[in-house]
């Protein structure tokens, strides 16, 4: 009878009290799954961003390093003896695939095609430093320097916010006007944070340089019945190192209403 009690009291003990590996592995199934799940279902309804996902890595490196670190002789399935062997092959992998890709993106590579749109951050400062071209020549031409809007949800605008607007204040003659950038709200469309920023009220009867990375955009009826007059589409080859890397497509309309 003693026996009996002691073997019972021996697995609650072992039901009550986890071991501290089984404490570990519980922490970071928690913490990786449940902020997963998390994005997993928002994903569903909108579309995520990468970086989001920031939290749940929090837990899930911890793991990862635990794999890498499984010795032959403690662990118990065939995958966590060999798991570890795997990753010299898999960092050297990712290292490669990293170098071309990002050189490609940057630098692009001989023989192939220039690029149609820039998704990701790569040549912004030749394309602010192009942008601040155009609007300072519009500014010499006609005497007022020209919002500068991108026709897209906010990348455009804010990027030139950041590399263009430099340029422009220093070589730009009017400075008496405090809007330099706009969204794509004034036709109609989402821009976000811009929509407070440059509201309609202010841009009335300015000249609007678009900026767009999709030439389509730039026409249309929803854009011509916002100007007094038009100037044609143009096609600006964004350059790095004299290699075309994206194109811009740009448009000036004057008389915004």
């Amino acid at each position: 009878m003693r026996a009996l009690v002691r073997l019972c009291r021996k697995r609650l003990s072992v039901v009550e009290e986890p071991t501290a590996r089984n404490k570990r592995r519980l922490f970071m199934l928690v913490f990786s799954l449940v902020p997963l799940s998390v994005f997993v279902l928002h994903s569903i309804q909108a579309p995520p961003k990468l970086n989001w996902t920031g939290p749940v890595w929090l837990a899930v490196l911890p793991a990862m390093a635990v794999l890498v670190n499984q010795s032959g002789k403690t662990a118990a399935t065939w995958w966590q003896r060999h798991v570890g062997s795997f990753w010299g092959a898999t960092v050297l992998g990712l290292a490669l695939f990293y170098l071309v890709g990002f050189s490609y993106i940057a630098l692009g590579m001989p023989g192939t095609k220039i690029l149609k749109g820039m998704p990701l951050p790569t040549a912004w400062q030749e394309l602010g430093h192009e942008v601040a071209g155009i609007a300072l020549n519009e500014e010499h031409r006609g005497g007022e320097l020209p919002l500068i809007v991108g026709l897209d949800p906010y990348w455009i605008s804010s990027e030139m916010r950041f590399y263009a607007l430099p340029e422009i204040l220093e070589e730009a003659r009017t400075h008496n006007k405090t809007l330099y950038f706009g969204g794509q709200h004034l036709f109609e469309r989402g821009s976000l944070m811009w929509d407070y920023w440059s509201p309609v009220e202010k841009v009335r009867g300015r000249a609007i340089l678009m900026c767009s990375f999709e030439r389509d955009k730039l026409g249309g009826r929803n854009i011509r019945r916002h100007f007094e007059r038009l100037g044609p589409i143009v096609d600006s080859p964004i350059r790095i190192k004299k290699r075309a890397v994206s194109m811009l497509y740009w448009r000036v309309g004057y008389g915004y209403r």
